[in-house]
């Protein structure tokens, strides 16, 4: 494209599915809505550094898109502006931005940022959502809002909720992944609010939860610690039938004398609690209900 140009305007190549530009003018500060959506073969892998703004949906389906940065001067990702980008590797986003407008990065199976920039104040309606493998931790202190689904079908196992975040969108991480959503000190939201970002894996959360519970009572009051010694090396485990001298760990013992893997006897008590059946001794059936 000619060196000159600073504005690429609306739709302009919009679905030119066999365009190959290698790079973009330098000077080039804005590029328009839908600009270059679905132009799927799109390989660039750089964006002009003077570039201020990128319209929304300017780059969504360009799939084989492998920018490794973005521009220092954005301020803000604007709606579907990436969306559907699946080869998009980018780690790191610019320090100034300030909002990642709606699904701006969703389904871009690959983005892999491990942290967001500190100065961000908004994150829209599943901005994230479909990013498998991100995997955050934490979140800026200044954020704001988390829109509906923001990070829902992503990778994120535990996080913390800055205190200034004041809106908490339904199903924001609705992730099979998510373990734990918890609110820093001086949040002004709530539990309501935490089970609602939960989405469809509530149900999943709060019965793990209870599965745990019982799990640590009925360890607690009927197994035994026990050792590996030349005493029980040749005994099986009472439920994997395996010796103790040929696998690997921790042993126990029952009331009623018989020995257990305590990894085997988590599994089936677990398995007992969802099905509503007391856990048994495999060998002399004794009942165990906590």
């Amino acid at each position: 494209l000619p060196e000159g140009l600073t504005r690429i305007g609306n739709n302009a190549f919009i679905a030119c599915e066999n365009l190959q530009l290698a790079l973009l003018p330098e000077g080039l500060e804005t590029i328009g809505d839908h600009a270059f959506a679905h132009c799927e073969n799109l390989q660039l892998e750089e964006l002009p550094w003077n570039l201020r703004e990128i319209g929304s949906f300017a780059f969504a389906g360009c799939r084989n898109l492998q920018l490794a940065a973005l521009p220092v001067r954005l301020t803000r990702i604007n709606e579907s502006t990436f969306a559907d980008c699946e080869n998009l590797r980018l780690e790191v986003l610019p320090d100034g931005l300030r909002e990642i407008g709606s699904r701006a990065f969703a389904n871009c199976i690959n983005l892999r940022l491990e942290i967001l920039p500190d100065g961000l104040e908004e994150i829209g309606e599943e901005a994230f959502m479909g990013c498998r493998n991100i995997q955050l931790e934490e979140l800026p202190i200044v954020l704001e809002r988390i829109g509906g689904g923001a990070f829902a079908d992503t990778g994120i196992r535990i996080i913390t909720i800055p205190a200034n975040v004041t809106e908490l969108g339904d199903s924001a991480f609705d992730t099979d992944t998510i373990e734990e959503i918890n609110l820093a000190q001086g949040s002004m939201l709530n539990n309501d609010d935490i089970e609602r970002a939960y989405g469809e894996q509530l149900d999943r959360i709060q019965r793990e939860a209870a599965v745990q519970r019982h799990l640590q009572r009925i360890r607690e009051r009927i197994i035994i610690p026990a050792e590996l010694n030349d005493e029980n090396a040749e005994r099986e485990c009472a439920l994997c039938l395996e010796q103790f001298n040929e696998a690997e760990g921790e042993l126990g013992r029952l009331p009623c004398g018989h020995y257990i893997h305590l990894e085997c006897f988590e599994n089936q008590v677990r398995n007992n609690f969802e099905q509503g059946v007391a856990f048994r001794c495999p060998l002399c059936r004794m009942e165990y209900n906590i």
